[in-house]
């Protein structure tokens, strides 16, 4: 199921449909954290614990505008807003810039250039003082493409860990297969295919150029 939502979200992202693939995108963590910390309740805690092992340690390996690093509680206040809400924003705790921004590009077209770029505006303060205040922007493309690649990388190692996703997911219902006596593979992916041509991320070589780990 994970490499089929990531499949789904790449559908999205070649089509333009950018928010919903944000939105998916930001669940995954979610599925893979469940698998990671079975025994850990709370749904924030096994978020960032598995995106802070799994994706922040490889970010910290880059250099980055200031030292920043999206780490799993920013993300985690992002996942919060954007599924619960549809604001797309950060909890003003967890990101401490006075400004910020997402850069949602068109991926038929745009040049990925970064994660995000941190830049220092000046505005006047009192007594004709001078104010710098720092502002974020980050890149959607980057964040999507970054959490597909590890939770595919962390699916393949441990399909094991999966168990609890035994989707009651069907194509045809109950009645309908007895009637029938419908005994051939009905699952999601094999009913209802997606056009593998679509599926690939326009993106996927140019993201694993920038240095991404594979492990």
């Amino acid at each position: 199921m994970i490499n089929r939502i990531i499949e789904e979200i790449n559908v999205c992202l070649n089509n333009n449909c950018l928010l919903v693939a944000l939105n998916m995108a930001l669940t995954l963590p979610d599925i893979c954290g469940k698998a990671e910390y079975p025994k850990i309740e709370k749904n924030g805690v096994r978020y960032y614990k598995w995106y802070n092992k799994y994706i922040l340690k490889y970010e910290k390996t880059k250099i980055t505008p200031n030292n920043f690093y999206l780490n799993g509680k920013i993300v985690w206040s992002l996942r919060n807003n954007t599924l619960h809400q549809a604001t797309f924003n950060f909890d003003n705790d967890k990101i401490k810039f006075e400004d910020y921004e997402l850069l949602f590009q068109d991926p038929n077209r745009a040049v990925l250039i970064g994660d995000y770029s941190i830049s220092e505006i000046c505005e006047e303060g009192q007594k004709n003082s001078k104010v710098v205040k720092k502002f974020l922007s980050i890149s959607v493309l980057d964040l999507i493409y970054k959490i597909c690649h590890y939770a595919k990388i962390y699916y393949e190692n441990n399909k094991e860990k999966f168990d609890f996703l035994n989707n009651k997911i069907v194509t045809i219902n109950k009645r309908t297969r007895d009637l029938l006596k419908i005994k051939d593979d009905l699952s999601y992916e094999n009913c209802l295919p997606l056009e593998q041509s679509k599926t690939k991320s326009k993106w996927h070589i140019i993201f694993l150029k920038k240095g991404v780990n594979n492990e």
